[in-house]
């Protein structure tokens, strides 16, 4: 690396971390990247427990006190530090989920800015990943007369049935030109009720753009915000009696 490459990419680690910038802000933006959320509040939302965490964001269970209804708070890794093609994914997976509008799609209820990175707010799925429902046994009651449910295996059917529904997702948001492109047992919930919910679709494409990251999106709040209300708002507005 030349004298003035090293130089320059030296100044550019200053202005992405704010080292040099007179205090120690810096030290806590790094902390907070790399522990866990205490768990308390995080904006108005209550937070109950983190419930997943991976190289790219992290979700938590919440209470969304206007509404006293649990919902998934999901928010990048690594907090202000997130890189802008981190924040990037953030905002393809906006976009991508507020096309779709589908029983087998987790909904996006609002996007928002928390504490300096955005956040999305979605329903909160009570359920287990795809693979550990598929394995797992049924309890069902076999007799008429109120005995104890006998475990018995998942089914075929229930198997092939609940495969259906999520090729039905998946089906409507390539109509609506959305690649998830990370689809997996892992991100897709099944409920008591045997119905699945797709999530991450932070890889997603949409065959509209290139998905190339936007390296102007880094701490860019009103952008952010304007994609939410560009790509949500008017499927809200046309969906309202």
């Amino acid at each position: 690396m030349t004298l003035n490459r090293r130089d320059d990419f030296q100044q550019q680690i200053v202005r992405e971390f704010g080292f040099g910038s007179g205090d120690d802000s810096w030290i806590v933006q790094l902390r907070n990247a790399v522990h866990s959320q205490a768990l308390g509040n995080l904006g108005r939302y209550r937070l109950i427990e983190e419930v997943a965490r991976g190289g790219q964001g992290v979700v938590y269970r919440a209470i969304d006190p206007d509404t006293h209804r649990q919902v998934a708070v999901k928010v990048v890794a690594a907090g202000r530090m997130a890189s802008a093609s981190r924040l990037s994914r953030v905002e393809r997976e906006l976009e991508a989920i507020a096309q779709l509008d589908h029983s087998s799609i987790v909904t996006l209820y609002s996007a928002e800015w928390i504490d300096g990175v955005p956040a999305l707010i979605m329903k909160w799925v009570d359920g287990l990943p795809f693979n550990e429902w598929a394995r797992r046994q049924d309890a069902v009651t076999l007799d008429h007369d109120g005995g104890d449910p006998v475990a018995r295996p998942r089914s075929a059917i229930q198997i092939a049935t609940t495969m259906i529904k999520i090729c039905e997702g998946i089906q409507q948001a390539h109509q609506r030109g959305v690649i998830h492109r990370d689809l997996k047992p892992s991100n897709i919930l099944v409920d008591s009720d045997d119905n699945p919910q797709i999530l991450d679709f932070g890889l997603a494409k949409s065959l509209q753009d290139s998905g190339a990251a936007d390296p102007t999106f880094r701490g860019s709040r009103s952008r952010f915000l304007r994609v939410f209300v560009r790509s949500f708002m008017p499927r809200s507005v046309l969906s309202t009696p």
